[in-house]
């Protein structure tokens, strides 16, 4: 677990430079930020990929983006971290994930 809140941390610094629409205000709302997303998407992702199956499936996979940007927003308002609209929180959520895949990539593989 802090092997994954070290990765977000790195990510969502790397996305606080990139990204105009979200911001930081200190590092340990960062370091909450990384902490809560690393629980939100241990324990409620899955929950809610099994409750939105359906409407998932009827916009062929689309819906997964939805997902991500609300895990990102509540990860996002636990530390009071600015966010300007919704669209930009999909936008972050995108980028987010694949700056995850290579920061994971460079740290290695995660052994659970």
């Amino acid at each position: 677990m802090i092997r994954t809140i070290l990765v977000n941390a790195v990510s969502l610094l790397i996305l606080d430079v990139l990204m105009q629409g979200i911001s930081f205000d200190s590092t340990y709302a960062l370091l909450v930020t990384a902490a809560v997303l690393g629980v939100l998407n241990r324990f409620l992702k899955p929950v809610l990929k099994v409750i939105t199956l359906p409407l998932n499936i009827i916009t062929l996979g689309l819906f997964s983006f939805v997902i991500n940007g609300f895990i990102l927003k509540t990860a996002l308002s636990f530390s009071g971290s600015a966010v300007d609209t919704f669209p930009t929180i999909i936008l972050a959520s995108v980028i987010l994930g694949f700056i995850n895949s290579f920061v994971t990539e460079l740290f290695g593989e995660d052994k659970k």
